[in-house]
């Protein structure tokens, strides 16, 4: 804003990116569930560097815990091949998580391990995959599956803030990579 504007800020500056960081404020509840921290954030109007009350809206970050990822496996040997089978679950706050790609990991040792399938969990967070292992030796599996950062606007959103609070309602939502 120009020199000389009522309500600018001392030497024009102004916010573009903030880090908060605490250490030893919050705790794991011993309780799962979807939980949600809420942020507030008004704007200022543009040009005037007066504050635009009516403009305050609120994001919404969540966290499902606990989560879960489940796996089972079942050989079924012959003579010189065996095939096995793993299904499996993914929850997140005890709801499926649908659409994760899951890695598959097989071998002779538990740090002998290589990636074989990489199956996708359905709608209702399950997933399954099958192969070949040989009949007389040991096998090892190992199974896991990661996200990354997800919009959950639609869902996370839902009962905003009183319009008293936040007049522009509920903006985003989302949640955390894991």
């Amino acid at each position: 804003m120009p020199i000389g504007t009522p309500g600018r800020a001392a030497n024009g500056a102004q916010v573009l990116d903030a880090k908060f960081t605490v250490n030893g404020i919050f705790t794991t509840p011993s309780a799962g569930g979807v939980l949600r921290w809420e942020s507030l954030f008004t704007p200022y109007n543009a040009g005037k560097g007066t504050v635009n009350l009516a403009g305050t809206f609120e994001t919404r970050s969540l966290v499902a815990l606990p989560v879960s990822l489940t796996a089972s496996a079942t050989i079924k040997k012959s003579k010189k091949t065996g095939t096995y089978t793993i299904k499996g679950k993914l929850t997140e706050g005890g709801v499926p998580v649908a659409g994760t790609t899951t890695t598959v990991l097989r071998g002779p040792l538990a740090s002998r391990l290589t990636k074989v399938a990489a199956p996708v969990t359905k709608p209702d967070g399950s997933f399954s995959s099958s192969g070949k292992v040989a009949s007389k030796k040991m096998t090892f599996f190992k199974v896991t599956a990661s996200t990354g950062q997800r919009d959950f606007t639609a869902q996370g959103c839902v009962n905003p803030l009183p319009a008293t609070v936040a007049p522009a309602g509920c903006v985003s939502a989302t949640l955390p990579a894991r």
